[in-house]
């Protein structure tokens, strides 16, 4: 008898806190973390938790997911349940009361349970669910790895062997054995690539040079080589024990001695064991990277987007502050922080995306936009070329219009235009036009529209630097500025120079917006653009 009460005792023992923990956690009054006065008539309530899309309920019926807000209520008392998977019900009594308004608060626990992992290798990664265990999580030797409650995929891995991959169902306060059988790999190479197709060491950094890459499986020895169309070895690399998965070489268009190579392709072979590959790349001295500006329309000038494209396979980030001034009202008008990313996959295509903070302004409105250019270019003589590009753009603002008393262009609208240009290593002179729907903040709806005619031109003392100015029309049509064809004038000049040997471009730029009979806003703008 005194057997089998002990054995109860112990049953219970250990059902006691499953019991607890599966049921919701109940409190009398849960207080408003937030009250204000309303309609004498009427009644809200806010949900607020400390996981986002937990389910809420009153009195047993649903009503949204948290952040939950209910209006409407008859006043009395509710009993608030909100609930989550993988997380502990919680669940209160809640006054709600006429002519208040209530913000509660409920904080929900995670469920979790844990793994003890045995029989991996020193020095192996963790990953669950595709997600690798950071440093700081990893389970010292001997001790267990919380997860949360649940079926998760675990993934052991480690250089030089085979992963071993099993699931495992974590269960809540319990510690799941997870022994681990690994073998080792035997060497393979695969995935041999070049970064780029083609390339100008004239340039340093990144835009500058080719980066061939491979993965490995395992220990061993390897050597890359790079041939020109003779067959003739320029360049050699040898790899000393690899001692992890993903490989990497960067040759700057260089032979052994650093001189920089003539025009041509290049094979690059990469030997490791009984494995051998191949990847080609050219050197092309004619592939200009200009220091462009970065547009709302794209790769430009100032403002006003240009007829050429930025360099085949290349991807920049841009970020620029443009404190702005105006002749009428209060002096100082905003700051706008504009962060740009673009790349051209190839030669003719080229997009681009950009967000603005307009710090300064009330309420800090938020702009983005993004834009597609078309282009392509003519040879008409030595050294010169005739470029066209058609491009799309649309960007919105929120909150707010930009720039009373409104009609010229600032980022906002749907439309399109094209650009025109006669190019050299020397200078660029171009046209373009763009036509917009929507421009006071990007709001379709509203029938405002501009037609932007204007001129670029750029002068490039060397490839590291340019020199630019700009001068646009802006001719408004529509609701907010009636038609005026010599609306405004969008002008300004700059530079844009490469910072040493790195692939980071430096803009300095003036711009204006110039009401014709109205107020006048003036801006600086100095931003770092890096392309890779």
């Amino acid at each position: 008898m005194k057997q089998i009460l002990s054995f109860l005792l112990i049953i219970l023992f250990f059902l006691i806190p499953f019991y607890a923990a599966a049921e919701p956690q109940e409190k009398d009054i849960l207080p408003s973390e937030n009250t204000s006065s309303i309609e004498d008539n009427k009644t809200s309530i806010t949900i607020r938790a400390n996981v986002q899309d937990a389910s809420v309920y009153l009195n047993s019926e649903y009503q949204g997911r948290t952040p939950c807000t209910i209006t409407n209520l008859a006043p009395g008392s509710y009993r608030l349940m909100v609930k989550k998977t993988g997380y502990g019900e919680r669940s209160y009594h809640i006054t709600v009361k006429k002519g208040q308004s209530n913000t509660f608060f409920v904080e929900l626990e995670k469920i979790t349970g844990f793994i003890l992992i045995s029989g991996m290798p020193d020095g192996s990664l963790i990953y669950s669910d595709g997600n690798m265990i950071p440093a700081g999580r990893l389970p010292v030797f001997g001790s267990p790895l919380e997860l949360g409650e649940g079926f998760h995929t675990i993934t052991i891995r480690k250089f030089g062997y085979n992963d071993y991959t099993t699931q495992v169902y974590v269960v809540r306060r319990l510690i799941i054995p997870v022994q681990v059988q690994m073998t080792e790999a035997s060497f393979a190479l695969s995935g041999f690539s070049a970064s780029r197709r083609r390339f100008n060491p004239a340039y340093s950094g990144a835009i500058g040079s080719c980066t061939f890459s491979f993965k490995v499986t395992a220990p061993e020895t390897g050597t890359l080589t790079v041939s020109d169309s003779s067959g003739t070895t320029v360049f050699t690399r040898q790899f000393p024990e690899f001692s992890t998965w993903d490989q990497s070489a960067v040759w700057d268009g260089r032979d052994a001695y650093g001189n920089e190579l003539p025009d041509g392709s290049y094979c690059a072979t990469i030997t490791a064991g009984k494995f051998t590959q191949t990847a080609y790349t050219q050197i092309d001295h004619s592939l200009t990277y200009h220091p462009a500006d970065v547009t709302k329309s794209g790769s430009g000038i100032g403002t006003l987007p240009a007829a050429f494209m930025t360099a085949e396979g290349t991807s920049f980030i841009s970020v620029e502050v443009s404190p702005a001034f105006r002749t009428d009202g209060t002096p100082f008008y905003e700051a706008p922080v504009t962060v740009f990313f673009g790349m051209t996959p190839v030669p003719w295509f080229e997009f681009s995306i950009n967000f603005a903070l307009h710090a300064g302004m009330e309420d800090t409105p938020l702009s983005a936009g993004g834009a597609i250019k078309l282009g392509s270019s003519k040879q008409i003589s030595s050294g010169t070329k005739f470029c066209y590009a058609a491009v799309a753009r649309y960007g919105y603002t929120g909150g707010t219009a930009l720039y009373e008393p409104y009609g010229a262009d600032t980022g906002n609208g749907l439309g399109g235009g094209a650009a025109l240009g006669i190019e050299s290593s020397e200078y660029y002179a171009g046209i373009s036009s763009e036509y917009l729907f929507g421009t006071t903040q990007g709001n379709l709806k509203i029938n405002d529209s501009i037609w932007r005619n204007g001129f670029g031109f750029e002068y490039r003392p060397s490839q590291a630097a340019t020199v630019k100015t700009w001068c646009a029309l802006n001719s408004a049509f529509g609701e907010t500025t009636g038609t005026s064809w010599l609306h405004a004038l969008d002008t300004g000049a700059g530079a844009t120079l490469q910072l040493g040997s790195s692939s980071v471009m430096l803009n300095i730029r003036g711009g204006s917006i110039l009401y014709l009979g109205g107020t006048s806003y003036f801006s600086g703008t100095l931003g770092l653009t890096y392309l890779f």
